[in-house]
């Protein structure tokens, strides 16, 4: 009866996270007993990535819900939530990566929404601000100019918003828009400063180089790589991230990191992890699906962000990290 129950329980789960696609943690999956202690000193890491882009192909350009005023209704909420576990003594750590500079710190907040750049930077030196494309454009298919002045521009421009001249604590990883990137590039992205690149190695979209190398490893999947796709290619490193859609075949994220910690322990995987989140900043799964606080810790993949801090905050092992704090403890060991 007992294994019923929890076959039920786990079939429930799939159900919600493939109705909801808010795949997030788990407060009700069983934690298991690891009897091992091979990776005691190790832990398992999760990173969240806020991708910031106020400019909609598929929303209108308006101060509300019908365009980009969802996004800041959704991102103050994930900015309250984390600084509020901030002031608790909690775990509580994300990154932001912004495409469309332009319009984004440049023309819609300050005159709409001028409170959200102080509040942006309340997350200064706690959380990490990343570079993406400052037109919103389709980076990989520039000229060097075009591909240098994006990414310049993002950093520092002549009216003052670039992410240097807001935030101090400004990462050198660059996360394309929609992903593309192309590898002839990486020599480019060194020349302007940037270090490393985030793309996804996913199941769900969007995916980048899953279907183009061969299957990664759970250690190799969940650290930084060397990615050289040519001998004339300049290397680069790599910070695989997955959707969150991914979460489904693990149940949740919890569920996740459990199973991480296990494979540390039995010496399956022998140095840290790191889970790496990277969505929309306006996703509605940043958001709670149900208000009722026990549904939320019977039903998985309902709590969204507050789920994830909570999540993390249950285990001695785990933690939040950043592009920047991470690659600082873990360097690539897989080309």
């Amino acid at each position: 009866m007992t294994d019923l129950k929890s076959v039920l329980k786990k079939l429930l789960v799939v159900i919600v996270g493939l109705s909801t696609l808010p795949t997030f943690s788990s407060q009700a999956v069983a934690k298991p007993k690891m009897k091992d202690s091979f990776g005691k000193d190790l832990k398992v890491y999760v990173m969240v990535g806020m991708h910031v882009d106020f400019y909609h192909s598929w929303r209108g350009d308006t101060p509300d819900d019908a365009g980009w005023g969802y996004d800041v209704k959704v991102i103050r909420s994930s900015i309250e939530k984390l600084n509020a576990a901030t002031a608790k003594g909690l775990k509580a750590k994300a990154y932001w990566d912004f495409s469309a500079n332009n319009w984004t710190f440049g023309e819609f907040l300050p005159k709409h929404f001028p409170e959200m750049i102080p509040l942006f930077q309340t997350r200064d030196n706690i959380d990490e601000f990343v570079a993406g494309p400052f037109n919103n454009g389709l980076n990989s298919a520039g000229t060097k100019k075009e591909f240098l002045k994006a990414i310049e521009w993002t950093m520092s421009n002549p009216d003052g918003y670039g992410l240097k001249q807001l935030f101090k604590n400004v990462g050198t990883s660059y996360r394309p828009q929609e992903m593309y990137h192309a590898s002839n590039q990486n020599r480019w992205l060194k020349e302007a400063g940037i270090e490393n690149l985030i793309l996804f190695y996913a199941a769900c979209a969007f995916d980048t180089f899953s279907p183009f190398i061969a299957p990664l490893s759970w250690e190799e999947r969940l650290n930084p790589i060397t990615m050289k796709t040519t001998e004339t290619d300049e290397p680069i490193t790599v910070l695989p991230a997955m959707s969150t859609i991914d979460l489904v075949n693990y149940v949740s994220l919890e569920n996740l990191m459990i199973d991480m910690r296990r494979r540390q322990m039995s010496g399956e995987i022998k140095r840290n992890v790191v889970i790496h989140l990277n969505m929309d900043a306006d996703a509605l799964s940043w958001e709670p699906l149900v208000k009722s606080r026990t549904v939320q810790s019977l039903v998985p993949n309902t709590g969204g962000l507050q789920e994830i801090i909570d999540s993390v905050n249950k285990y001695k092992w785990a933690d939040f990290t950043t592009p920047k704090e991470y690659l600082a403890i873990e360097k690539p060991q897989k080309t």
